[in-house]
């Protein structure tokens, strides 16, 4: 019996959608991407995927329904779409960092229970392997963790008025959003402990 295909909506057209969740997603047999949206002009990436490009205004009930909606903006901006999609029971797929606070978070949830914010460095098998050494307890019990992200950090080639300079928009800035990674891989390594 073949499955429906799941309409996937994308909201955020950056490089991280361009580069990592655009082409993963277009691979998914039981999923079609209905939309692509942003703030800014998405027709060209949206027309590289063959769907429909749409730049956001402020009425956003004019955004299509699809069954799965990807939050790939500012986390300072993301609250009236996890209002409206949460409105129409929509499931979303937020990009990290989730919220920018905890209140907000807090917020979020008690609008749905459809949502998730997933890690992906959970998912590398280097991350797996070692939850598994940890959980086996093969060199004894944990003392204590170190964890440090990428080593040295050079030039972001970030500009001053960019989103992710501001800590409203970007819901704590550079190093809110890839200390989160870090901080979600030493979590789940250390889940059992």
């Amino acid at each position: 019996m073949l499955t429906p295909k799941l309409d996937i909506g994308v909201i955020g057209a950056g490089n991280i959608t361009s580069m990592v969740h655009l082409p993963t997603l277009s691979m998914l047999d039981n999923a079609r991407l209905k939309f692509i949206a942003d703030i800014q002009n998405p027709r060209k990436l949206a027309s590289h995927y063959k769907t429909e490009g749409i730049e956001i205004g402020d009425d956003l009930t004019l955004l299509p329904d699809c069954d799965v909606v990807l939050l790939a903006t500012p986390v300072g901006a993301r609250e009236r779409y996890i209002r409206e999609f949460a409105k129409r029971g929509t499931a979303i797929f937020s990009e990290k960092p989730f919220a920018p606070d905890l209140p907000s978070h807090k917020r979020y949830l008690e609008l749905t229970d459809k949502v998730t914010c997933n890690y992906m460095r959970t998912c590398y098998s280097s991350v797996r392997q070692l939850k598994k050494i940890v959980s086996s307890n093969i060199f004894g019990q944990v003392k204590g963790a170190y964890i440090s992200e990428g080593g040295i950090q050079g030039a972001t080639g970030i500009e001053k008025d960019h989103y992710r300079t501001k800590v409203d928009s970007s819901g704590g800035g550079v190093l809110m959003e890839t200390a989160c990674h870090p901080l979600s891989q030493l979590t789940f390594i250390l889940a059992d402990h």
